[in-house]
């Protein structure tokens, strides 16, 4: 499989079921990546590599943004075409 690139803006759909709880997501969802950022940026949260921030709009209509690394990201969507 080709390396994903997330680029910000693009549409991506999640392959499994992400998260446990309110807050999860299921298999299917599709999020849009809102940014890219760098190891250490203030209220990002703590991690070793680039942070991806995307939105999923909810069945209420009700945006809740995630903060995925990029390893993970990778692992787990798939880019919509």
């Amino acid at each position: 499989m080709a390396q994903l690139i997330a680029e910000v803006g693009k549409l991506y759909r999640l392959v499994d079921d992400f998260g446990v709880g309110p807050g999860s997501l299921p298999a299917g969802a599709e999020v849009v990546v809102t940014g890219i950022y760098p190891p250490g940026t203030p209220g990002i949260g703590l991690s070793e590599e680039d942070t991806v921030l995307a939105d999923y709009t909810r069945a209420d209509d009700s945006v809740q943004t995630i903060a995925v690394g990029v390893t993970e990201f990778e692992q787990r969507f798939v880019a919509v075409s």
